[in-house]
């Protein structure tokens, strides 16, 4: 979360979600221009097909590179002040930041026909950002991807 990531998962610890691909080889693609995150979204589905990938099957994808506006949160338990459903305070605690000129690693999934599956319901896309020198992993809540980051989708074999 945004206190530390840990590499080795404790026999106890579970998932609610976990997501995973397995791919071998990966196309390579520049982002020639900023890009606000409803534009980059474009350019990944416009590149998931110039690249022979079929959009309507879920596709996982990297962005590597530095973004703005790069807000996150991360659950942290349960929310002491949460008085009732209906209350002002939510359930869970969310720790949330936001971050400018970040460099970062976003693992994203895109799915349109599995929504809630993949995916929060009512969205087609997910991802989460891995800051690899603060040790931090959070699920990305908004961005925007400046020109030469990369992106990376499954190649073809």
């Amino acid at each position: 979360g945004l206190g530390k990531s840990i590499r080795k998962i404790p026999g106890q610890e579970k998932a609610v979600l976990l997501v995973t691909a397995n791919v071998t080889s990966w196309n390579k693609i520049d982002i020639p221009l900023d890009f606000t995150e409803v534009e980059l979204k474009s350019f990944v589905l416009e590149q998931a097909g110039h690249h022979s990938l079929d959009t309507d099957s879920p596709i996982v994808f990297i962005l590597q590179g530095r973004f703005d506006d790069l807000d996150l949160h991360v659950i942290n338990g349960v929310n002491k002040k949460f008085d009732g459903h209906g209350g002002k305070e939510p359930f869970f605690q969310q720790h949330k930041t936001t971050r400018q000129n970040q460099t970062a690693t976003i693992v994203g999934f895109f799915s349109a026909k599995e929504q809630g599956i993949y995916t929060h319901p009512g969205d087609s896309w997910h991802m989460h950002a891995i800051l690899e020198k603060e040790n931090i992993s959070a699920h990305v809540d908004h961005f925007k991807v400046k020109k030469h980051t990369t992106l990376k989708l499954p190649k073809i074999q």
